[in-house]
C-alpha cells in the first residue's frame, strides 16, 4: 500500500522514474512479504508448529541470488558504460534473462525430485517463536508506511495525508 501512494504521488507530479523505481521496490517488498507469510503458514501446518528447511535450501538460494545479481549488474554496467555494446542492450538483457532461467531450471528440477530427508538429520529447536515472527511482520508494515511518507516529503511530492483538495490532471 505505501508504494501505491508513492506511485500515485509521483505520477501526479510527472515523475515517472520515481514511479517505476517504487514499483520495482514494491515487487521486491511483496516477494519478501510472501516469503514471510509462507514461513508463518508453513509453521502453522507443521505437526509441531515449527517450519524446517533443508540445510541445502538457504545455500542454494543464496547462490542463485548471487547469479541473478551478477546478471543484473552486468547488464547495468553495459548500459552505463556507453560503449557500442550498449546499443544492443535489449539482446544482452534477453540473453542474460534466458541464462538465468536455464540456471534456475537446472537447479529447481533436481531439487524438487530430491525431496527426501537424510537419515541422520536432526531437528533444531526453534530460535524465534511464531508470535515474534508475526509481530515483526506487523512492525515492518508500519515502518514501511512511515518510510514511504518520508520519501514523499523528501521528494517534494504531494503528501498522502494532506487535507488540501486534489486537482484533476485534466483541468
Amino acid at each position: 500500500m505505501p508504494e501505491l501512494f508513492v506511485v500515485l504521488a509521483a505520477l501526479g507530479k510527472g515523475e515517472t522514474e520515481i514511479a517505476l523505481t517504487s514499483l520495482i521496490g514494491s515487487v521486491l517488498a511483496n516477494a519478501l512479504l510472501m516469503l514471510g507469510i509462507a514461513i508463518v503458514v508453513g509453521a502453522r501446518v507443521s505437526e509441531d508448529g515449527i517450519m524446517r528447511f533443508s540445510p541445502r535450501l538457504p545455500n542454494d538460494t543464496a547462490t542463485l541470488l548471487q547469479v541473478a545479481v551478477f546478471g543484473i549488474v552486468l547488464v547495468g554496467l553495459v548500459q552505463g558504460a556507453g560503449t557500442k555494446a550498449a546499443d544492443h542492450i535489449t539482446a544482452i538483457s534477453c540473453i542474460a534473462s534466458g541464462a538465468l532461467l536455464v540456471t534456475y531450471l537446472a537447479w529447481v528440477v533436481p531439487y524438487l525430485k530430491s525431496d527426501t530427508r537424510p537419515a541422520g538429520e536432526e531437528h533444531e529447536a526453534p530460535r524465534v517463536s511464531l508470535a515474534f515472527c508475526v509481530g515483526m511482520l506487523a512492525v515492518a508494515g508500519v515502518m514501511a508506511a512511515f518510510v514511504s511518507e518520508w520519501f514523499i516529503d523528501a521528494l517534494g511530492l504531494p503528501s498522502t495525508t494532506s487535507t488540501s483538495p486534489r486537482r484533476s490532471p485534466v483541468s
